[in-house]
Parts: structure tokens; sequence; C-alpha cells
């Protein structure tokens, strides 16, 4: 089943098409987040990203299509990122950003748990 389209943003990067959206996430770590979730039409690429981050930036992985090297799908996955955007601002560009460093397999993605601690997979 593909993603609905109505109330998202459509967005064309490397030939494929992306949708994304900003809504508010009274159940974030802080109770009042904005999150901007970035999904393929498949829905096999799908992340979520709170832009009120302040001191660490994670973002969170439900789809399978993730960077080439790391095994997602299944379950949430969360991973130390850089910041993306600025505090309650999110654009287009942005939204590139996002996407070129979730599959970008040349930058080393750090798996962290819900409070930004690396995750030990002993």
């Amino acid at each position: 089943m593909g993603i609905a389209k109505k109330g998202k943003r459509k967005l064309v990067h490397d030939g494929d098409d992306y949708f994304w959206w900003v809504e508010d996430d009274f159940e974030g770590h802080t109770g009042h987040s904005l999150i901007v979730t970035v999904s393929s039409e498949d829905k096999k690429f799908l992340v979520k990203y709170y832009i009120d981050q302040r001191d660490r930036f994670v973002v969170t992985v439900l789809g399978a299509r993730f960077c080439a090297n790391i095994e997602t799908g299944g379950v949430w996955k969360r991973f130390s990122s850089p910041q993306f955007g600025k505090t309650g601002m999110f654009t287009p560009k942005d939204v590139v950003s996002l996407i070129r460093w979730s599959l970008n397999s040349a930058v080393k993605k750090v798996e962290v748990d819900y409070q930004g601690k690396a995750v030990t997979n002993a």
C-alpha cells in the first residue's frame, strides 16, 4: 500500500519521489515537538526527525531502506545525526540533506537508544 498524499509535500530527489510533512508530536521527547516525516511513495524509505532537538540530534528510521550497510525494517531504529534545519523551521533543502545523509553509506552511522546513548550489539 502506498502513502496517502493528502496534506503532504512532494519532492523529487535523484529521480525518486519523496513525500514530507511536518506535524505536532505531543508524545515526543519533550511532550510537544515539531516532527518532520519523510517517506518514499512505497514507504520503504521512512524516517522521522524532531525539528526542535537541542543537544543531540537523532533520526528515527521506520522503513527498510536506509544506509546500504545497515539492516533496518521491522523495528524502529534511531541513529545519531547532524542537525537538519533550524529550530522551528524545515525547508525542502533540509529534506534533501536528510535524505542524502540517510542513504549515504560512506558516512558512519551510530545507532542510539531513546536517550541518545550508543547501542552496543554485544
